[in-house]
């Protein structure tokens, strides 16, 4: 995992604890969404696995 990648989760763990039921299940569907879209680029072929995002989505 990058410092970046690190540093965003750091401020997901700071902010989730503040946000509405409403707000968090949007966020659990953008990035959802996010993974999809990601899968199915690198399936068909349009990035490279390490820019699909399939190694840090899966926790």
């Amino acid at each position: 995992m990058t410092e970046k990648e690190k540093r965003i989760l750091e401020k997901f763990v700071l902010l989730m604890p503040k946000l509405s039921d409403s707000d968090r299940s949007y966020l659990i569907g953008l990035g959802e969404g996010m993974a999809i879209k990601a899968r199915q680029e690198q399936e068909n072929g349009r990035r490279p696995p390490e820019q699909a995002g399939e190694r840090r989505m899966a926790v």
